[in-house]
């Protein structure tokens, strides 16, 4: 989930601020469906792959997953509820090492907002990177919240998400603080009126013009971009979520 912090904090309540269920209908499916018709059950990575919700759904599709993820707590999850399956400890930056020891793969993803964890300078290496990392007919995925639209309106407060699990109450409070090229995100959890936990962490927004430019200059030259994991719905500056397919 992210190349520069741990999400120590927070990684506790990571699975109890998303709701999986809903998430992955939504997403698997497109996520597959991007996939040529012919593709086998292929090997897929996932960076930033947290807790490994994703890859434990595609696994159970037959697919062949790995893992990347920087977070030695959010890995430790993910080994936990993957077992024997490799949860590399990568972030983003290392995806070139990865490719080279362990690549190429046929699915590689990179979901949940976490590319804008990425320090622009960086971005370069990460997309070339990528294209090493993809097997001829293989796609990768990206998914970001539209930077496009928040750079736009600047909202600096979300309405707090109240979740019950196992009979206990929990609320997270999200924050954004604007910095001149970046900003940051401040999650607060509370239980039964008392702070469990709390952390920011710094993004660099990247707006879906920034994203087909990269893929351009790393000779990705096959790029879709769609409002959420909806192909019906081109993305625009208008909406919510940016989701690219990036055909190898």
């Amino acid at each position: 989930m992210s190349n520069q912090g741990s999400y120590s904090a927070l990684a506790p309540y990571y699975d109890i601020f998303i709701d999986w269920p809903r998430r992955l209908a939504g997403e698997i499916p497109f996520i597959t469906g991007a996939l040529p018709a012919s593709a086998e059950k292929v090997r897929c990575l996932d960076i930033g792959c947290g807790t490994g919700r994703h890859l434990e759904r595609l696994a159970g599709l037959g697919f062949h997953p790995e893992g990347a993820e920087p977070s030695p707590q959010l890995r430790a999850l993910a080994v936990r509820n993957l077992p024997g399956v490799t949860i590399h400890a990568a972030g983003m930056d290392q995806l070139g090492e990865l490719a080279a020891r362990h690549g190429p793969w046929g699915l590689v993803t990179c979901l949940g907002n976490t590319l804008p964890h990425l320090e622009p300078a960086l971005r370069p290496r990460f997309f070339g990177a990528l294209a090493a990392a993809l097997a001829p007919g293989a796609v990768a995925v990206i998914h970001t919240l539209s930077y496009d639209k928040i750079l736009r309106e600047r909202p600096g407060e979300f309405p707090d998400k109240t979740v019950t699990h196992e009979g206990r109450r929990y609320t997270f409070q999200r924050l954004y603080e604007y910095r001149d090229d970046s900003l940051i995100f401040t999650l607060h959890v509370l239980g039964e009126g008392q702070k469990l936990a709390s952390q920011s962490e710094t993004l660099y927004p990247i707006t879906g013009d920034q994203i087909a430019g990269l893929c351009r200059d790393a000779e990705l030259s096959d790029v879709a971009m769609y409002d959420g994991f909806d192909s019906s719905r081109p993305y625009g500056k208008d909406s919510g979520t940016l989701v690219c397919v990036i055909s190898g």
